[in-house]
């Protein structure tokens, strides 16, 4: 389950200003990273497992509401900008930092590229690759072995039918309930099957074994590594400028979307994957009780994973991957069984202590990873028939209101805690699809929730919107809360963000057939018409 955390070691509202070297103790498995917090902290690293969280600018443990005022930027990359290896150093946004952030920032590796309006971009190697690979706490600590992943996976690709079998061994460490997530399916999926992400995420361990450092009892290790081809991608990040020299650091990447080698749809198979049904046993409680997750959890770095129970999913990057050619994901899941889902008793609240390293027998704290970015992919062209009486609607508005749709976006719902709304009855994920349509000079996002499955069909819901970024900055929180609301639209969140009056619902057309999801092509008029009066 996605919930909130915090980590332990450091204080609230620490802000991150420095990200260095990896280091451990010899004999010791457990590799850390070199952090610096502003105000400065008593300890100044954190495990490498924890570098998902980690980027230069962001508030950790976050009480007060913090204003970022660094500067926010998209690069569209072309074969005219390569990826230039350089120092930190070299960048001359870094010298207006203090001297004992610039010398220390200075030693990392990263990538300059020349842009065609004059400026250059420096782009922290680490930074880079952890959008790009690192967004779970395995991840992290796959990327620097050389045989973690392909232990982990077994793949079958079938080129005819154009999709994979990622089959997961019993063994693994990986978390079982990660595999929810859509984002985890694709992040795993790409790295494994794209050979472009595949070159860049295996050169990370090339680089970490050939070039570790050893002085006295301690290894150390500048995180290196080849970046995949990028020709086609986009990114958008935060950073800091210096007008003079034309350059800029980029602290953070926030959004990317990435142009994958992929099958048309990849498939994920483990035991432990079960669609389970309803019987008269599954109303009754269990024998025995379980411990309620709190609502927040700490992770504690420095405490053992316990490979007793199932990993508890964390909240993870805020960072929106697109994948510009979408694929399909899935689990495989074996044959329904009867009862197996009845539920234990809740007993007492569980400790909010968790620890991110690798599970192990008699761990101190339960096991926890992270969730993964947020999957941006465009789906609408796999789920239309799920939408035909909606696109139906939609040219109507089109021909007889004098609207122009501007352009059509399907996500999947996300899943949050316990919740099962984000999935249809069919076990597969519940699609949302966001249209822009532009009428009497104004832009207006026009929502509709897939019912496809014949639950009750929610309004469709009309948004007008008069920024383009503060959308795109809540629409996530909106998909998020459309789930902890039961399937129902969160109206004083609405209310909230946009305002009582900028936002309204139309209701469905009320036939029989429309309650499975079809709206009757006598009915579409009728629809189209309503929602042009909320355009007016």
């Amino acid at each position: 389950m996605v919930l909130p955390v915090s980590v332990k070691a450091f204080d609230a509202d620490v802000k991150i200003v420095h990200i260095g070297k990896l280091f451990r103790a010899k004999g010791n498995a457990r590799w850390l990273i070199n952090v610096w917090m502003n105000p400065i902290q008593s300890r100044k690293y954190a495990a490498f497992s924890l570098i998902p969280l980690l980027a230069r600018g962001r508030v950790l443990n976050q009480v007060k509401r913090n204003i970022d005022k660094r500067l926010t930027g998209t690069l569209k990359i072309t074969d005219q900008m390569p990826f230039v290896e350089v120092k930190l150093s070299e960048c001359p946004a870094l010298h207006w930092q203090p001297e004992s952030i610039k010398n220390a920032e200075g030693q990392q590796w990263a990538f300059k590229v020349a842009q065609p309006n004059g400026w250059n971009l420096f782009i922290p190697q680490l930074e880079l690759a952890r959008v790009l690979f690192l967004s779970s706490s395995y991840l992290a600590r796959a990327a620097i072995s050389t045989t973690q992943l392909l232990n982990d996976f077994d793949i079958h690709i079938d080129s005819r039918q154009n999709r994979a079998t990622i089959r997961v061994v019993k063994t693994t460490n990986f978390p079982i309930r990660a595999f929810d997530y859509t984002s985890v399916r694709a992040m795993i999926a790409w790295v494994l099957l794209d050979p472009n992400a595949r070159r860049s995420f295996t050169s990370i361990s090339q680089h970490f074994k050939t070039e570790i450092e050893t002085d006295n009892n301690w290894e150390t290790w500048l995180f290196r590594f080849q970046p995949p081809t990028m020709v086609g991608w986009t990114l958008r990040f935060s950073g800091l400028a210096d007008k003079a020299s034309k350059s800029i650091m980029v602290n953070e990447i926030t959004s990317l979307g990435i142009l994958p080698q992929m099958p048309h749809s990849v498939a994920f198979e483990h035991g432990a994957f079960r669609e389970y049904k309803k019987d008269d046993t599954s109303e009754q409680k269990m024998k025995g009780s379980y411990r309620q997750r709190p609502d927040e959890h700490q992770i504690d770095d420095e405490v053992t994973a316990s490979d007793d129970a199932e990993a508890i999913i964390l909240q993870g990057s805020d960072l929106k991957l697109r994948f510009i050619k979408p694929f399909i994901t899935a689990k495989t899941t074996d044959k329904k069984q009867a009862g197996s889902n009845a539920k234990a008793e809740e007993s007492e609240e569980a400790n909010d202590i968790v620890s991110i390293d690798e599970p192990e027998p008699c761990g101190d704290a339960p096991a926890a990873d992270f969730s993964g970015h947020q999957d941006e992919s465009d789906l609408t062209k796999y789920c239309e028939s799920r939408f035909s009486g909606f696109f139906h609607m939609l040219d109507t508005l089109e021909k007889e209101y004098a609207c122009t749709v501007v352009n059509k976006i399907t996500h999947a719902l996300p899943k949050t805690a316990r919740s099962k709304k984000h999935l249809l009855k069919t076990g597969g994920e519940r699609m949302v699809c966001c249209v822009t349509v532009r009428s009497n000079s104004k832009r207006y996002k026009i929502l509709e929730i897939d019912t496809s499955d014949g639950i009750q069909m929610l309004s469709t819901r009309i948004v007008r919107i008069t920024n383009e970024h503060y959308w795109e900055e809540h629409y996530g929180e909106l998909k998020r809360r459309v789930i902890t609301s039961s399937l129902s639209w969160p109206i004083s969140y609405l209310d909230d963000m946009f305002g009582e009056s900028f936002h309204a619902g139309v209701p469905h057309p009320s036939r029989k057939e429309s309650g499975k999801g079809n709206i009757p092509s006598e009915a579409i008029p009728g629809w189209a018409y309503r929602i042009s009066e909320k355009l007016a």
